[in-house]
């Protein structure tokens, strides 16, 4: 579950601290000097901070990712039991 909220809330950092902010003058840059000096490194200079803004979104991501890939290498290694015992039913003794 941590793992699943910390890739959400770095998605949602992603979108408002980055996409917005720069993906609307983007968009306007490209209406008034076309597409590739929207593109071009002389736009994302204006813009140094919120490029920035993007590296808190990633690092809660990557912890989430990371989470994720932990939990599963856990569960991965785990020795199987019972069928029964998966599903919390008590063991059966075998006769």
């Amino acid at each position: 579950m941590p793992a699943h909220a910390a890739i959400n809330g770095g998605l949602v950092m992603w979108i408002f601290l980055h996409f917005f902010p720069i993906g609307w003058p983007q968009l306007n840059a490209v209406y008034e000097h076309g597409f590739a000096w929207a593109r071009s490194q002389a736009f994302y200079d204006q813009t140094l901070f919120w490029q920035w803004m993007r590296m808190p979104g990633d690092i809660v991501f990557s912890v989430g990712a990371l989470l994720m890939g932990w939990d599963f290498l856990v569960k991965l290694r785990r020795p199987r039991g019972d069928v029964g015992e998966l599903r919390g039913a008590a063991a059966v003794p075998a006769e």
